[in-house]
């Protein structure tokens, strides 16, 4: 079995009961740290520019909606994703 099927294996199969609670804090530990870094880039001069350029090169939402933290506005779910994610 290749590794790529031992890791899809897993990911498919996985609870998060499973997890032990040292990953548990450490995985919220990681979250907090991605929100924070993202609340922080918020200000940082190039993010409404990339906001902007993103909403001209993509298509009217045809989904999902979800926010861009801090930017006051929406955007398809998967947009903000990459804009949120971007940030963190």
């Amino acid at each position: 079995m290749t590794e790529l099927r031992q890791l899809a294996g897993f990911a498919v199969n996985f609870r998060l009961e499973q997890a032990p609670e040292e990953v548990m804090r450490a995985a919220k530990y990681c979250v907090l740290d991605s929100i924070g870094s993202a609340l922080g880039a918020v200000r940082y001069e190039e993010i409404p520019e990339l906001c902007r350029e993103l909403r001209q090169w993509c298509a009217a939402p045809a989904g999902r909606m979800a926010s861009v933290w801090g930017q006051g506005f929406s955007l398809d779910v998967f947009q903000a994703l990459l804009l949120n994610g971007m940030m963190g």
